[in-house]
């Protein structure tokens, strides 16, 4: 009869192990919300486009640097739809293509966004190659209007850099970006 026990105590432990080794471990969870402000909007004619670098404590405790290139940063952006309040909103109109990269990570399993749901944009993700920026992936929607929440299915178990920049007619706005690993 101990046996028995035995067996199913064993069983049950080994399905935890399973389990607990497939966990996404979140390095990144960021609303925007802690940034600093960078460049400004008043008006749909009136913007200013920066460049910079925030270093932000991410979800897993550790400080890294993101760098942004032809973006506007606003903490305390109005959210589209059921977007959260902050945003980085990221120019497709210059002639740089304005992206937020990421600090690199160890490990990459998922990626998702919410952003405005503006139909002419999407996103694109990007990785660094050692030499050039290599297209990995696109988030496009036919929704058009208020908040969507897209995911990249970019995966790499190895140290990888990437990029968010915009695709399409004109800029949009990163309200959230959650980025786990393995």
């Amino acid at each position: 009869m101990e046996r028995k026990y035995l067996k199913y105590i064993f069983v049950g432990l080994s399905l935890i192990c399973v389990v607990s080794s497939h966990a996404q471990k979140v390095f990144i969870d960021e609303n925007f919300q802690k940034w600093q402000k960078a460049g400004h909007y008043s008006n749909s004619k009136d913007f200013e486009y920066v460049t910079g670098r925030q270093e932000i404590i991410c979800a897993d405790g550790i400080s890294r640097i993101f760098l942004f290139t032809d973006c506007i940063v606003k903490p305390n952006a109005k959210a589209e739809g059921s977007c959260s309040k902050g945003a980085v909103f990221i120019n497709k109109k210059s002639k740089s293509n304005g992206a937020l990269e990421l600090p690199e990570l160890p490990s990459v399993q998922n990626i998702e966004f919410s952003r405005d749901a503006k139909a002419s944009t999407w996103p694109v993700l990007e990785k660094w190659n050692g030499t050039n920026w290599e297209k990995v992936d696109e988030a496009k929607s036919e929704q058009s209007e208020g908040c969507i929440v897209s995911e990249f299915t970019y995966t790499s178990k190895m140290p990888v850099k990437l990029r968010i920049r915009i695709d399409g007619a004109r800029s949009n706005a990163l309200y959230s970006l959650k980025v786990s690993g393995f």
